[in-house]
């Protein structure tokens, strides 16, 4: 074996894992096509079920879980308009709309791609199609679902944040990596955006996650009484004895509302 023949065995490995974990439903009415896919996908994903009649669809999604389906668009031999494939895509979405679904067809109208990626189909591709290219447009799928799973939700027991846009990602990973330490920080934004909700993820991300989580609206607070509100006080202790004198808290997170 040489180095380029290497490269891609090795890279065939990776693919077959990465695809390995999925659950898929393949739906034709010719017989051929489906044993075909059956023994392209066999071995190399978690389960592969093939099915003839798309009547038996909505059954069969009701009682399993699939992550893909792959399915044919004309179920009429003598009429070849996609309209049938269209209409069993939409109650695949009607049924779970986390379902992706490839759509194939020997009928290769461009407005009809356009118009079934537009009604929620994954891809689509065309018959006969090449293996590979198939197994590049199902391998595409899956590491579109594993980073949607992967920066979808960063979860407190109070607050979640929900996201999948690469400001979203960002903004995750930067409250993952800041929430540990001890730095002040800055949320900036406009009403609604969420700061509070972060402010909370942080904490209860933090080394403070066991002490109180503090919101002070520093436009309420007269200057000369702002640190007493924050630390608190001892009755009967002068101004300079309260400064050396605080009462604390318990590693508290503080957050200031302008």
């Amino acid at each position: 074996m040489n180095r380029y023949e290497f490269l891609s065995f090795a890279e065939n490995q990776v693919e077959n894992m990465s695809i390995s974990n999925l659950r898929i439903l393949a739906i034709d009415d010719d017989v051929d096509v489906l044993t075909a896919l059956r023994l392209l996908l066999k071995g190399k994903v978690k389960e592969i079920i093939t099915e003839k009649n798309p009547n038996n669809l909505v059954s069969l999604i009701k009682s399993s879980s699939f992550d893909l389906i792959i399915l044919d668009m004309n179920f009429n031999g003598m009429i070849n308009t996609g309209n049938e494939g269209l209409y069993w895509l939409n109650k695949i979405k009607e049924t779970d709309a986390n379902i992706d679904v490839i759509l194939i067809t020997a009928y290769g109208e461009i407005d009809l791609a356009i118009k079934s990626l537009k009604n929620g189909a994954s891809d689509f591709v065309l018959k006969p199609w090449s293996n590979q290219k198939l197994i590049d447009a199902v391998t595409e799928i899956e590491k579109k679902r594993r980073k949607s799973k992967e920066k979808k939700v960063i979860t407190s027991s109070q607050a979640t944040m929900i996201g999948k846009s690469d400001v979203i990602a960002a903004a995750m990973h930067r409250i993952e990596k800041i929430a540990p330490t001890d730095a002040n920080v800055l949320l900036l934004g406009e009403n609604g955006t969420g700061k509070d909700i972060a402010a909370r993820i942080i904490h209860e991300l933090s080394n403070r996650k066991n002490g109180p989580f503090i919101k002070v609206d520093v436009g309420s607070l007269a200057s000369s009484l702002f640190e007493s509100e924050l630390f608190g006080y001892k009755k009967g202790l002068s101004l300079m004895q309260e400064k050396t004198e605080k009462v604390g808290l318990n590693q508290p997170t503080v957050v200031l509302y302008f």
